[in-house]
């Protein structure tokens, strides 16, 4: 990058994060968590959004730390949670790092359980389940409600996929572990802008799983 823009390799590095942590600082205003409410209906569903943790690899310097390894995707990683609207495609919360052996529940149950109403939903997959608001994929009452959940879960799989053809997400980190929050921090609000302003699109979906 610094040899396309004109500059040596350190100026370049130190503009950059310049610019990073300014895009992070962002993620207050832009990542809402109320976005939620926006074009849900409570008498179809009190389902609200979709729950999911995602890792990205990293270099565990010696000596290391078996914490850091997370047995699902067999690696050294740091792990973030993400959660996305079903009814307006918003990227509405966002929490981490966290290391790679943490688990999805006691994520969720830190964090985002406090945030929901008494009788609010989450959709989310197999490895993160324990709680009665997160609905996991065989908690459907018919057919039709199971394929609405899973094209919503799959909507949730395409932000990842946006994040992580960032070259910086999609290798191994080599800096430190919380430089990382911050090129994470300003890549989903990034997303989040994109999304708004229409250069970034998600397909729509149908949902109208009842669990009430």
């Amino acid at each position: 990058m610094s040899k396309i823009v004109g500059c040596h390799f350190n100026t370049f590095s130190k503009w950059a994060w310049i610019f990073i942590r300014l895009v992070h600082g962002l993620h207050q205003e832009v990542i809402r968590f109320e976005n939620r409410l926006i074009n849900w209906d409570w008498t179809k569903t009190n389902a609200s959004c979709t729950v999911d943790c995602t890792t990205f690899g990293c270099l565990d310097t010696f000596p290391f730390d078996k914490a850091m390894w997370d047995p699902k995707r067999e690696r050294a990683g740091l792990k973030y949670e993400v959660a996305h609207s079903i009814h307006n495609a918003s990227i509405v919360h966002w929490n981490g790092w966290f290391k790679g052996s943490v688990s999805d529940i006691k994520i969720f149950r830190d964090c985002l359980k406090e945030k929901l109403e008494p009788t609010e939903c989450v959709e989310s997959d197999s490895g993160c389940s324990g709680e009665a608001c997160l609905k996991n994929p065989d908690v459907a009452k018919s057919r039709k409600s199971k394929q609405q959940k899973g094209v919503v879960r799959a909507r949730q799989e395409t932000i990842f996929c946006k994040m992580k053809k960032f070259g910086s997400m999609s290798g191994i980190w080599i800096h430190d572990y919380d430089k990382h929050e911050l090129a994470f921090g300003a890549i989903i609000v990034s997303i989040q802008l994109g999304l708004e302003l229409g250069t970034v699109e998600l397909f729509d979906v149908e949902y109208e799983a009842e669990y009430f």
